[in-house]
């Protein structure tokens, strides 16, 4: 999985602005995080996440990815103009 950046995210802190950083979750397997982005709401993570097991498990299964405060541990909620790349 490749996770590249995260654009108008909603600011969580009191000084309007996120640490934002990626936790991404399949069922029965580990939950993997990117580093955290330091008050920004435009991060550009540009990490990659290998998994191992069987493929049917990840074909089967939803991926999650949350994109999270690491201050408030709060999702930082997107709207339709966010994107996931």
């Amino acid at each position: 999985v490749l996770v590249k950046e995260a654009k108008n995210l909603k600011g969580r802190d009191a000084d309007g602005l996120s640490n934002p950083y990626v936790a991404i979750k399949v069922k029965n397997h580990k939950t993997w995080k990117s580093q955290v982005h330091k008050r920004t709401l435009n991060p550009k993570f540009d990490e990659k996440f290998e998994a191992k097991g069987v493929l049917g498990d990840f074909v089967n299964n939803l991926m999650l990815l949350k994109v999270i405060d690491r201050n408030t541990d709060n999702i930082v909620d997107q709207t339709k103009g966010d994107s996931l790349g």
